[in-house]
């Protein structure tokens, strides 16, 4: 069997030319010691091996496992530390827009779609968190109440994630980006959202949004884009819900469904009953009259034999710019669930098994550029996994594969002049 670390990295530079775009990337130290591309390398056979953190990545380096990845020097913590902190995170957020932008012109996310639409979800998640003032100071303040025990601040460091959803192809990382002490996860997206239109302009055709970005700047942002968007809304918080239930609480549904599933592979299997009416303007401050969708479904567990050993009801509220004409409302309810996507496969993934929970670094500078370093990876993974193995093998199996093959590689994998 081929060496699985020298086939991942033969694919990032043959598919993307990985290594030159990595020697691209401007140094901010002055007459280094070790070469910028060897500890981005080695940063990379890190995070997609699982190593937690730079003393776990230096103490790996020294035993040896990484010498055929990054050269046989051995840079310490301290030098991978200082050696982000000098990058500009920008210049890697632009070759991961390479990568989307030539996998979208190669058509790779054909399957990466629901319904025939290509999808987009925006979501929050916390990344790390201290105690102490001086490792937090740059971090999210809260204080947490324990019962009668007096409250104990707490410092958070807080990221916002942007991925396409749906289908069975690789989800694809659009952004990945800390949010600032003093910002709001939605002002974050804004920029983002404006970011990503003025690179790539149609990279998706809808978005699927949480409660926690149901907010009109975040909407309108969209709708500028002449992009449409569903958005989960909570009953007792919008006036639209409110509206729509006056007109839905006496009515039977609109429609009714059995059997379905969110996706063909999917194992579960729902009864829908749904109601919807357009053309509510009681969300004043969103630039669109708008669609209001109610949803009962009943999620069925069903065992090999098909029968129905269980199951729970649930009423939903969805908002969507998206007319009748244009979007069917069973589709919107399956557009609505593909926004676990994003927590499932991009989040948790990254949280728990490339470590993005733990922390390399409290220094902001560094914790964008590492952001933009997962990111990366995380999408050279996806794309490994579907496009070049395609999909023979689980997730968190490859990453064991990757490390064995990492430390058993018989040759360096050549990457100081650019090839492999």
């Amino acid at each position: 069997m081929a060496n699985l670390m020298a086939r991942f990295v033969a694919y990032a530079q043959k598919s993307f030319h990985l290594n030159e775009a990595l020697h691209r990337i401007s140094d901010g130290r002055q007459h280094p010691t070790h070469p910028l591309p060897d500890l981005l390398w080695l940063t990379v056979g890190g995070i997609v091996t699982g190593i937690e953190s730079f003393n776990q990545l230096e103490e790996a380096v020294r035993n040896g496992d990484f010498d055929k990845l990054g050269g046989s020097q051995h840079p310490s913590a301290d030098t991978f530390a200082r050696a982000l902190a000098g990058i500009d995170a920008a210049e890697l957020r632009a070759i991961n827009d390479g990568i989307v932008a030539k996998c979208r012109y190669n058509k790779s996310l054909q399957s990466v779609r629901v319904e025939g639409f290509r999808v987009a979800a925006i979501d929050g998640t916390g990344l790390f968190a201290t105690y102490s003032p001086r490792l937090g100071k740059n971090s999210h303040y809260r204080r947490n109440a324990h019962g009668d025990e007096v409250d104990e601040p707490i410092y958070l460091e807080n990221a916002l994630a942007v991925s396409y959803v749906g289908g069975n192809g690789p989800l694809l990382l659009l952004a990945l980006v800390r949010i600032p002490a003093g910002q709001g996860e939605t002002t974050v997206a804004q920029c983002e959202l404006k970011r990503l239109f003025q690179v790539h302009c149609r990279y998706c055709d809808i978005f699927t949004l949480d409660a926690n970005f149901a907010r009109a700047p975040v909407l309108n942002v969209i709708l500028d884009q002449n992009k449409e968007f569903v958005v989960r809304v909570k009953q007792e918080r919008y006036h639209i819900i409110q509206d729509a239930a006056g007109l839905f609480d006496h009515t039977p549904a609109h429609q009714v469904y059995t059997n379905v599933k969110v996706r063909d592979d999917s194992e579960a299997v729902f009864d829908l009953e749904i109601w919807e009416e357009e053309g509510f303007t009681s969300w004043e401050t969103v630039r669109k009259p708008l669609r209001c969708i109610r949803v009962r479904e009943t999620r069925k567990k069903v065992n090999a034999a098909g029968e129905v050993i269980g199951s729970k009801t649930i009423t939903t509220h969805f908002v969507t710019s998206a007319s009748k004409q244009t979007i069917p409302a069973l589709t919107v309810w399956k557009i609505a669930h593909a926004r676990w996507d994003i927590e499932n496969t991009a989040i948790r993934f990254l949280k728990h098994h490339f470590r993005l929970e733990h922390a390399y670094s409290y220094d902001p500078r560094v914790i964008e550029v590492l952001l933009a370093l997962f990111m990366l990876t995380f999408n050279l993974f996806m794309l490994f996994l579907h496009r070049n193995l395609r999909g023979k093998g689980t997730m968190k199996g490859i990453m064991r594969q990757l490390y064995r093959g990492l430390v058993l590689l018989a040759e360096p994998l050549v990457l100081a002049r650019g090839s492999t």
